[in-house]
């Protein structure tokens, strides 16, 4: 199942960057640059006990983005 999905994943993000500017393929790198950075910092970060080992989509309070 993982690498099925794994694979859907790779196929839809080719297929954007095909298709895509310039400009959206930088701002799909720093999205995703960001994303790495929440879930490291996130990793660092002593959590409650209840969040501790989880990452949540779009959790990203602890280093001052978005949510």
């Amino acid at each position: 199942m993982r690498g099925s999905l794994q694979s859907y994943r790779k196929v839809a993000l080719e297929s954007t960057i095909a298709v895509a500017s310039p400009h959206k393929v930088i701002q799909m790198m720093f999205s995703g640059a960001l994303e790495r950075l929440a879930q490291g910092r996130y990793a660092i970060v002593p959590a409650p006990n209840a969040l501790r080992g989880k990452f949540r989509q779009g959790h990203r309070h602890c280093c001052g983005a978005k949510q």
